[in-house]
């Protein structure tokens, strides 16, 4: 069945049958088919009456050839199938009406008569032996056919025989030639021995062979490179010249300490460090050399300018002035800080402020230049869809139960409820595409209620204890945004003479009477209070600040914030006021609120002044994550490289 699906979807069988092979190949790639009449079923319905037809017919002579038959029957029965198949006239007709070109006209040609020379090959290797009459079955033909085609070549146009043939060890047994060039005789890549095995080791290795079962172990493996070694030396009718190098990671390879035994006059020479103009062998080796030299004679640099631009003085200077302090290409884009003004026009979010704080060249990366990380399609959900799944249903849970206190609810009532919204929101993301219907769709959705109802479980407890003290403090909102088009709720902040404006949205806010406090969902990472201080976590000061601009001015106290881990289902960290010490996760709260608020006001003005002035240079505040979208160009482990060849302390 899978031969059958690699066939007809081929580009052969396109141009042949005139089939529609994307409509296959997608096929079977959605679909397991499981005896070719289901696949038959399938074309029926899903190709056009012309291509079915033609796959029809194809079907039916690939039925037609014998499954058990002697060899001169499979020949007789194969070579009628080749000539049946016209190829002369039908690619000759693709080839006239330019829908083929000339190489692949003679590549069908050429291939048609050496499939035909193979077929004389094996018959007239079989009528010459006692075997002639004896059946075979069909795969033994085909073994047959593969074994005797593997040793043809279709040659499409000859080339010249001068020059050097770049082959693999493995490759030569067989050839001879003048000079012969064996490269890489390095140890641990010639030879390259596999020490163990993540399936068996050699031990068991050895144990399976003496029963019978041949499993290629170290030795084996060694006894191999050894043997493709001395055939290629052996391929040398005058010379041998091995190359190899040394260095802390590996040593010269074995085999040449082996061969001075052999050979005593065996001459080793070191290659020089430095070429001379004239020993150049290329363009690019003999610019490499320019380059080094301080005074260009005239025609050297009017041919450099030729081959690579007239700045190639500028550009080969460039990467040292990468890593100049304060340079252009480092990021500092000092120069063109009106234009970049002009780009945010005062206006941030938290996520850009974050961004910036922690490497500004990242912030260049995603906020300037709006590139963002390749990734290959997944068949799991993402991390990002998965953490909005899970703000979208306790926005929606709790949104509805808004100055409500879960604990007085009846727990099975909850859960019930809860889990309706959980189907509502599961079924929205996954019309969305959000939620991957994978073969583990029903695992993934167990795992996701489980946590939703572990969080909502514990608030539940959280609630409990709380409302001892405070009864009324409850959730008041969910998912309140503020900035951009809420002209009722701006936070703005007037940095170096300039009104500055944020938005942004928060997860949760509880509130009473008297105060209220903030809260932001988190899946996994959770920023410290050092990250705070450090100015590294930028979404809560801009929250903290923004509620206390909203809600101070309705007299309420801001008691603070800090986060809800989904993973751990618990709260953790934050930032809170001395009158927050009541809620049963903060343990000590801060004496000088009014100290920390103004922290959180220097280290959001610190972000904005350096996104204004263009200083976006590589920087990164801690260690350089996977999904950073700058992490292959900003060349930062190059500048810590090449600050520790100088001696720089990276302090």
């Amino acid at each position: 069945m899978g031969a059958l699906c690699d066939l007809v979807g081929s580009g052969f069988a396109k141009l042949l049958f005139n089939l529609e092979s994307e409509k296959l190949l997608e096929a079977r790639t959605r679909t397991f088919f499981a005896t070719p009449l289901k696949f038959k079923e399938y074309a029926r319905q899903n190709l056009s009456e012309e291509s079915f037809l033609a796959l029809q017919m194809f079907i039916k002579t690939a039925e037609a050839i014998p499954k058990e038959a002697a060899v001169a029957e499979f020949c007789s029965c194969a070579r009628s199938l080749v000539k049946g198949f016209s190829l002369k006239e039908k690619f000759g007709k693709l080839y006239r009406n330019r829908e083929i070109g000339m190489d692949l006209l003679k590549n069908v040609l050429l291939t048609e008569n050496m499939c035909l020379e193979v077929f004389d090959e094996i018959e007239k290797a079989y009528d010459d032996s006692l075997e002639e009459n004896r059946k075979i079955k069909l795969q033994d033909f085909i073994n047959i056919f593969k074994e005797t085609g593997m040793e043809k070549r279709v040659v499409l146009e000859k080339g010249r025989k001068q020059g050097l043939r770049v082959l693999e060890a493995s490759k030569v047994q067989g050839l001879f030639c003048r000079h012969v060039y064996l490269m890489g005789l390095r140890e641990g890549e010639f030879p390259s021995i596999k020490q163990e095995n993540w399936l068996y080791n050699d031990k068991e290795r050895t144990l399976l062979s003496e029963l019978g079962v041949e499993l290629q172990n170290s030795v084996s493996s060694l006894n191999s490179d050894q043997y493709f070694f001395a055939s290629t030396i052996a391929a040398a009718a005058e010379c041998v010249t091995l190359s190899s190098y040394a260095d802390e990671g590996a040593g010269v390879s074995g085999y040449i300490e082996e061969l001075k035994q052999y050979y005593p006059g065996l001459r080793a020479e070191a290659a020089a460090d430095k070429l001379a103009f004239y020993e150049a062998w290329s363009d690019s080796q003999l610019l490499q050399k320019l380059s080094t030299c301080k005074d260009w004679p005239v025609e050297a640099r009017i041919w450099a300018e030729q081959l690579v631009g007239t700045d190639f003085l500028s550009r080969r200077t460039l990467d040292k002035e990468r890593f100049n302090s304060g340079s252009e290409f480092q990021g500092c884009l000092i120069r063109i800080a009106p234009l970049l003004k002009q780009i945010f026009n005062n206006k941030y979010n938290a996520s850009m402020l974050e961004s910036y704080a922690f490497c500004p060249f990242r912030f260049l990366v995603e906020k300037v230049w709006r590139l963002g990380l390749w990734q290959e399609i997944s068949e799991d959900t993402t991390a990002s869809e998965e953490g909005d799944f899970y703000h979208t249903v306790l926005a929606r849970f709790l949104g509805g139960r808004i100055g409500l206190n879960i604990a007085e609810e009846n727990r099975a009532v909850l859960e019930q409820e809860l889990y309706g919204v959980f189907e509502k929101v599961f079924a929205d993301f996954a019309a969305a595409g959000k939620i991957r219907q994978s073969a583990f769709a029903k695992c993934d959705k167990d795992e996701l209620w489980t946590k939703v109802l572990r969080l909502v479980s514990r608030e539940r407890q959280y609630q409990e204890e709380i409302i001892k003290i405070r009864p009324r403090l409850l959730p008041s909102h969910t998912e309140w945004s503020f900035g951009g088009r809420n002209e009722d709720r701006l936070l703005m902040m007037e940095i170096d003479g300039q009104q500055t404006f944020f938005d942004g949205r928060i997860d949760r806010i509880d509130a009473d009477e008297d105060g209220f406090f903030i809260t932001d969902y988190k899946k996994s990472f959770l920023p410290s209070k050092q990250d705070f201080m450090n100015g590294l976590d930028m979404q809560l000061p801009v929250y903290l600040l923004a509620a206390q601009e909203m809600l101070g001015k309705q007299g309420l106290k801001n008691l603070g914030g800090g986060y809800f881990s989904i993973r751990s289902a618990c709260r953790k960290n934050g930032f809170w006021s001395e009158d927050a010490c009541f809620l049963p996760w903060v343990k000590r709260g801060e004496k000088d609120w009014e100290q920390v608020l103004a922290t959180a006001e220097k280290n959001i003005a610190a972000c904005v002044r350096g996104v204004n002035e263009g200083n976006y240079f590589t920087d990164p505040r801690k260690n350089c994550p996977q999904f950073c979208p700058g992490r292959d160009i900003c060349r930062y482990s190059s500048d810590r490289e090449a600050s520790e060849e100088s001696g720089e302390d990276d302090a």
